[in-house]
């Protein structure tokens, strides 16, 4: 997988702001939070080969909010925190 590099892009009001790391299926990026300036977070985007089928891609997006919801659900030290949520991306704070 080659992602492509957000970094300095607005996404979901939140600015990239460098690109942390990219795993098996997608990137996280460190960002800021526009509606709290000084807020950071990290986004986390799902980014599904681009050469599978539908099936496949849509069951990516079902696993990804499943995790969201999930960790969203969840309070501990050791764990992220989901604060937000869009289509393919996750905003998790630390």
């Amino acid at each position: 997988m080659n992602p492509i590099d957000l970094t300095g892009q607005t996404v979901g009001g939140y600015h990239l702001i460098r690109l942390l790391g990219v795993g098996g299926m997608g990137s996280v990026y460190r960002a800021e939070d526009l509606r709290l300036p000084g807020r950071l977070c990290a986004i986390k985007e799902v980014q599904p080969d681009p050469n599978s089928n539908d099936t496949y891609r849509q069951q990516a997006q079902s696993q990804f909010l499943q995790e969201a919801s999930i960790l969203a659900q969840l309070d501990h030290p050791s764990l992220p925190k989901v604060s937000d949520f869009f289509r393919k991306t996750a905003v998790i704070t630390w």
